[in-house]
């Protein structure tokens, strides 16, 4: 079996791939062909995004929701992406190597990201809010949507970038409860959708 083909493999394993994974799929393939033999990809979100003819934000979305299916693995965050699929024989890099090695495979692209970037995706990967206010972005919203199941909430984070989940977060608090006609969580819910639409 060759490498594609086992990542290939690892997408179908993917418990309900249809929902789980989308449209989606089509950034995956998009990764798999521009693969290197280490199942590292090095891209810009931009030309991810021009090479699939969408948006950067619907980007960001489809990479999220393949790191929540445990897909790829972004070593570096965007604009400059280092992406590793996790379905190819040699994408795990060995506890031995250093971190100089993925430098070195991955190109001088690398060496650009600035260090703030890094930390901050860091941040976004391990789902804190921002410095110094500690905790996650999926208990803030556990606490403001109570009535919320958290694998739900789970499934928006996986499926909507941080700005869109906040922008979305900070709309519903400015909203006065007398102008939410169902519930502050369908809401919140609607304004995911909408703001993560891509715009004309």
């Amino acid at each position: 079996m060759t490498q594609t083909e086992r990542a290939i493999l690892a997408m179908l394993q993917t418990p309900n791939p249809t929902r789980m994974i989308g449209s989606a799929v089509w950034l995956y393939l998009a990764l798999l062909a521009n693969a290197n033999h280490r199942g590292l990809v090095v891209r810009t979100r931009k030309s991810l995004a021009d090479l699939l003819t969408i948006t950067e934000d619907l980007i960001d979305i489809y990479l999220m929701r393949l790191v929540h299916c445990r897909l790829i693995d972004i070593k570096s965050p965007s604009p400059y992406l280092v992406i590793s699929l996790s379905g190819w024989a040699n994408s795990n890099t060995s506890k031995n190597e250093d971190s100089s090695h993925l430098a070195a495979e991955s190109g001088q692209i690398v060496l650009e990201v600035p260090v703030s970037q890094l930390a901050e995706a860091e941040k976004i990967k391990n789902g804190v809010r921002g410095p110094g206010e500690g905790g996650s972005l999926v208990d803030e919203l556990s606490r403001e949507f109570p009535e919320s199941a958290r694998a739900d909430l789970e499934q928006d984070i996986a499926t909507h970038t941080p700005a869109v989940m906040q922008s979305a977060l900070a709309r519903v608090r400015a909203t006065p409860p007398d102008q939410i006609r169902k519930s502050r969580l369908a809401l919140f819910r609607y304004l995911l959708g909408k703001l993560s639409r891509p715009k004309p």
